[in-house]
């Protein structure tokens, strides 16, 4: 009987410690949740030249978001504002006169990048 019990606390053991792989903490799970985003100028280098970009925002909002390699660019969406842009430590911040100030880490994905704040997509550009 003794060999009988060994085996199923084995067994046990060996459920829980695949469950605890492949759970919210394990590496699989963790391993596609996590993004790796871009430095600040990589993603400025793909951003910044002068084409617009389709961007999706909260909600299916639609909009055309221009960067100029100057810093300086546009958003059209109902209406056309102009707007500055710079990198500020890990993010970069856009400024738009209405609007005021937003910044964003950018992660690449299929199609263009995801601009996220505070581990959240806002933002989806897309060519």
């Amino acid at each position: 009987m003794r060999p009988t019990i060994i085996k199923l606390v084995r067994v046990i053991r060996t459920g829980a410690a695949i469950m605890t792989a492949l759970g919210p903490s394990g590496g699989i799970v963790r391993a596609q949740a996590e993004r790796e985003f871009l430095r600040p100028a990589q993603a400025a280098k793909i951003l910044a030249d002068s084409r617009p970009w389709a961007a999706t925002g909260e909600g299916g909002r639609q909009a055309r978001i221009t960067f100029n390699p100057d810093g300086t660019g546009t958003f059209e969406g109902p209406m056309t504002v102009s707007a500055t842009w710079g990198i500020k430590g890990e993010d970069i911040c856009i400024t738009m006169t209405i609007i005021g100030v937003k910044c964003h880490r950018f992660a690449k994905v299929a199609g263009g990048l995801d601009a996220y704040t505070d581990s959240a997509v806002e933002l989806r550009l897309r060519r």
